[in-house]
């Protein structure tokens, strides 16, 4: 398991200039990999994961639909489901909110408008507004739907 660690720092560093991320993005399946690799490895490697795919995203919106790409992959089931597994499983609150900045990624890197309101839709009809955890003291969305 410390071998998948080590492999994300590479390639975290092996990324970490345009001559690397641009070799990364070239790669016909680099990209999908990683992503698959949200499925099996331990909450600290899904961190890693998340930010390298969170690079790709904002390089370009090429970058940016090889991710969508990777997470419509059969293997997920729908598209973002395993986001939303990550989110609302185990008790890791730094998986949580790294997970949910990268579905902020996914919803705001797109340059169309259009195409962000249809990946937000995505998210909610999957759920996320009951995945996120209401802080105490906070009414959950829910409750605000149920009174109107």
């Amino acid at each position: 398991r410390e071998h998948v660690s080590l492999v994300l720092d590479c390639l975290r560093a092996f990324m970490n200039n345009d001559v690397g991320l641009k070799e990364i993005m070239e790669m016909p399946t680099a990209i999908e990999q990683l992503a698959f690799a949200l499925t099996f490895t331990r909450d600290a490697e899904r961190i890693k994961i998340l930010e390298l795919l969170t690079v790709v995203c904002w390089e370009d919106e090429r970058g940016l639909q090889s991710v969508l790409d990777a997470l419509a992959a059969p293997q997920f089931g729908r598209r973002f489901q395993v986001l939303l597994e990550m989110m609302t499983r185990g008790e890791n609150l730094q998986l949580k909110n790294q997970t949910l900045t990268f579905c902020n990624v996914l919803i705001n890197a797109p340059a169309a408008l259009d195409t962000r309101i249809f990946i937000r839709q995505e998210f909610l009809d999957l759920g996320v507004l009951d995945a996120i955890e209401v802080r105490p003291g906070h009414t959950p969305r829910s409750a605000h739907h149920s009174s109107h």
